[in-house]
């Protein structure tokens, strides 16, 4: 019981670290560039692209090294971002600064790249050292993903309610830099533990045969989610209503879902979360083609769609996780998907499409969240078929009077979703 609350703690801390360094930099990034939505879009994407070289670092150091290098090597890392990176302080390049990405891209990179690489690193690590010790939830290590999204979660909304007001900007680099390394401290505490059973190590011949198959889905699963996170975002930022802080919600229901969805009681329950996850898109999509004008009402089934979405997608890789041997290179792939879906929204996206059809798109490409294994050889026919009626009607109704067009959106959200829900709830598992 006490090894599991001290690697418990370990990990709440360093996420709510991780996620307390989000709105705080952004915060001091934001000022230079008129606060812009877009910038946070950017950061987000930043975020989530060192969130994945930190994993891609925790997987080879798990695969190649012995339980004794990981922790020099890991500790040579930790040392090196106290020595060169605290205080925390923001660094510039006002060279920059006429082209927003770049700026917030560099900033961010030579700001807080590696202390944010190292306590991105630090989750999949010290799961994986807990499943070499003698505790008997070994075996199923997954339980500490729950604390560190908990602790994530903390910090996204204590910011903004408690931290930002009372604290000035200086206070808060300086106590972050403080407690920086007081967790990293506690990393090599729980490293020095894992040394002590480095009999139990996790054999190589032990672990799963992860197929190409299996991480596909990994990032599919992963990739929805990311990607509504900043879609719903921008719809109700920019689209419905502006107000301050609204950006939050959605992350902070995104960061929720992973502690809802890596629960053993939703798992015995995934159909019912599944017929909820239809049920709720039907009624999105009937509000986004009525146009509804109840801002409350419009804003409330977005995020309630998407949190929904967001607890079928992160069941469904509970569901399909493998033994705590592949530990780390699910979450590599995990964070892959995640990163992707970033990217597609706040970097392609705006240049790809005029509107923000891109969350509309991947509002209808959840339906395959559950439905993954469907992708076989015999239903390769039945999908092409899908894609044809799709694509058939949305040439159509290019042609078809603005008076009608309401009726045809109607008659192809039914005729996607009847189909959807009569062959992919067949074939989900």
């Amino acid at each position: 019981m006490k090894q599991r609350f001290l690697f418990s703690i370990t990990i709440f801390l360093t996420s709510f670290l991780l996620f307390l360094i989000q709105p705080m930099i952004a915060k001091m990034i934001l000022p230079m560039l008129g606060g812009t939505q877009n910038v946070w879009n950017v950061c987000l994407v930043f975020y989530q692209v060192t969130l994945l070289f930190g994993y891609y670092y925790a997987h080879k150091l798990r695969s190649n090294f012995s339980l004794k290098k990981q922790r020099w090597i890991h500790l040579g890392l930790l040392f090196s971002a106290i020595v060169f990176f605290m205080p925390l302080n923001l660094r510039t390049y006002l060279g920059l600064v006429n082209y927003p990405v770049l700026f917030v891209l560099s900033s961010l990179a030579m700001s807080i790249f590696i202390p944010f690489f190292v306590l991105s690193s630090c989750s999949p690590l010290l799961q994986s050292f807990f499943a070499t010790s003698s505790n008997y939830k070994r075996d199923n290590p997954y339980f500490l993903y729950r604390a560190s999204n908990l602790g994530s979660f903390l910090a996204l909304f204590l910011y903004p309610i408690y931290i930002e007001t009372n604290l000035a900007v200086s206070s808060q680099r300086y106590l972050w830099s403080v407690f920086f390394v007081v967790a990293l401290f506690l990393v090599f505490l729980r490293q020095r533990e894992a040394d002590k059973h480095e009999l139990k190590e996790i054999k190589q011949e032990s672990k799963e045969q992860i197929t190409t198959k299996d991480r596909l889905k990994w990032i599919f699963i992963s990739f929805v989610p990311s990607s509504l996170m900043i879609g719903v975002t921008n719809k109700l930022t920019i689209d419905i209503n502006p107000m301050p802080l609204l950006w939050v919600i959605p992350l902070g229901l995104y960061l929720l879902s992973f502690i809802f969805g890596f629960s053993d009681f939703l798992l015995k329950n995934k159909k019912k979360i599944f017929d909820f996850h239809l049920a709720f898109l039907s009624i999105l999509f009937m509000f986004i083609i009525t146009g509804t004008s109840n801002v409350f009402a419009v804003i409330s089934i977005h995020l309630l769609v998407f949190f929904i979405i967001a607890i079928t997608a992160h069941l469904r890789l509970y569901e399909l996780r493998p033994s705590s041997g592949n530990l780390t290179e699910f979450y590599l792939y995990l964070s892959i998907g995640g990163a992707l879906g970033g990217f597609f929204n706040a970097i392609i996206a705006p240049y790809v499409f005029n509107s923000l059809i891109e969350y509309n798109l991947v509002l209808l490409l959840s339906v395959f969240i559950r439905s993954f294994d469907g992708f076989k050889k015999e239903n390769l026919s039945k999908i092409f078929m899908l894609i044809y009626i799709i694509t058939v009607c949305m040439v159509s109704i290019r042609f078809v009077s603005k008076e009608s067009q309401l009726d045809a959106y109607f008659f192809i959200f039914w005729l996607i979703f009847g189909y959807s829900f009569v062959f992919f709830r067949k074939n989900s598992t």
